[in-house]
């Protein structure tokens, strides 16, 4: 009964077999569902730095997505995804799902409102209009469905007619689709994802190819604002993903969802080789800021991904941009005292003065790393990152070493002739804060640097 389904689609099953084929159906499109949503993931960068619900999965009602935030929004701990970014190392939603069906028979009168009483009084008494109606169709607000007694969200009708369509091979699909569904391309759940979005997010080429054949709308977006485009690059489907690119100048890979995020963006984070190349091929900006100003060169600093980042400077990639908080692709990798994207960064001017409203320096991120590395503050002091500037409180990188008790720091900054006089705003110096903390070898440090 379940090849029946897959492929041949529901209205091929006999009136005695309806019923079930239709709980069989309810069924895989919440299996498709979850598996979908493993596939996607992510925002949650994060966030988290840019972290996502699952792809043609039963959802409530949809919420306004959030930019992945950055471990740069939560200093001084490094976030995971939103993603929540996703995602760990980041500088910097989910699916609903329905209960397990009762034993007892189900109640689908409400999933499929074709089957009222017998199959035959249905198709007898229902006119043509009628069930064209009731048919899944483009951006149709769903109602409420229930499954036994079980309570399902908006939009089962419509994601179980996205399942069973993908389900089949790829000319079937359209086959489907013109005898079921009036050959409509654009059939989609609440949740906005059409065929072609969910084909692409799993990789299913032959199935992309087809509904493009048939003319589906390429740059159509889910309530994210993810096309097709990007589903596949954030699932590394380079295939389809070169399908895209080369189908028509109707592409554009620089199209933004809701949180201004493009597809180099997201192949940025991925590390998505491939991906990265074909968009910088098809001409995608390199420079694009999201909502939170974020660039494709900042997602890949965060995610250090190093290659990524070398392939964005050698195209034009501009490192001093900042995003909203004022944070340049330097900032992430001084928070992990990545000392090869430091460099790579530094070399391409990116500027080392640059300081960020809140955080303050590249070099105070340096200093609260977990992974602090004496050799990263060289290198920022080298190439000119100022050792005594102050952040939004007064308190310089020496006084966040002490803070943070971090001895190491606190000798790499001596050595580079800190200023252990300066006092902050609350008029105390490194050395009161080393007094303060209890710390004895760091008050110890600092005396010789500043017996008075």
């Amino acid at each position: 009964m379940t090849l029946i389904i897959q492929y041949f689609g529901l209205s091929l099953v006999p009136n005695d077999m309806k019923l079930f084929a239709l709980v069989l159906a309810v069924a895989f499109a919440m299996v498709s569902g979850d598996e979908v949503q493993h596939l996607r993931g992510e925002s949650k960068s994060a966030a988290k730095d840019e972290e996502s619900p699952a792809v043609g999965a039963v959802v409530a009602e949809p919420k306004e997505p959030k930019e992945p935030q950055s471990t740069m929004d939560q200093v001084p701990k490094p976030a995971g995804d939103v993603d929540k970014e996703e995602s760990k190392g980041a500088v910097g939603p989910k699916a609903g799902k329905l209960d397990s069906p009762k034993e007892t028979e189900p109640d689908v009168g409400v999933v499929f409102e074709e089957v009222e009483g017998t199959e035959e009084e249905a198709e007898d008494e229902t006119s043509e209009k009628e069930k064209a109606a009731h048919r899944p169709g483009r951006r149709r607000p769903w109602g409420p469905s229930r499954v036994g007694s079980t309570a399902a969200t908006a939009g089962t009708e419509a994601s179980v007619a996205v399942a069973v369509v993908i389900a089949q091979p790829g000319a079937a699909v359209v086959e489907s689709l013109e005898r079921d569904f009036d050959g409509d391309t654009e059939l989609a759940d609440e949740r906005g994802t059409t065929p072609l979005l969910l084909a692409s997010a799993l990789g299913k080429a032959e199935i992309v190819e087809a509904l493009m054949e048939r003319r589906a709308d390429l740059m159509a977006g889910d309530v994210e604002g993810d096309n097709a485009l990007m589903m596949a690059v954030a699932q590394n489907h380079a295939d389809i993903v070169r399908k895209l690119l080369d189908a028509s100048s109707s592409v554009d890979p620089d199209v933004q969802n809701k949180i201004g995020q493009t597809a180099l963006m997201k192949a940025a984070s991925k590390r998505n080789m491939d991906c990265v190349r074909m968009l910088l091929d098809a001409g995608a900006n390199l420079n694009t800021k999201s909502k939170g100003g974020k660039t494709a060169l900042v997602e890949a600093a965060e995610k250090n991904n190093l290659e990524v980042a070398q392939v964005l400077l050698k195209a034009g990639a501009d490192a001093s941009i900042a995003d909203s908080n004022g944070m340049t692709a330097l900032f992430p990798a001084a928070f992990r005292c990545d000392e090869p994207m430091l460099q790579l960064l530094l070399s391409s001017r990116a500027d080392a003065a640059a300081k960020a409203e809140r955080i303050g320096t590249a070099l105070m991120m340096a200093v609260d790393s977990m992974d602090f590395k004496p050799s990263a503050v060289r290198l920022l002091l080298e190439h000119g990152c100022p050792a005594d500037e102050p952040d939004a409180r007064g308190a310089t990188a020496l006084m966040k070493a002490v803070e943070e008790g971090n001895a190491a720091a606190v000798q790499a900054l001596l050595d580079a002739k800190a200023n252990a006089a300066a006092k902050n705003q609350e008029g105390k110096t490194a050395l009161d804060l080393a007094k303060r903390s209890g710390n004895a070898s760091l008050e110890q440090l600092l005396r010789v640097a500043f017996p008075g």
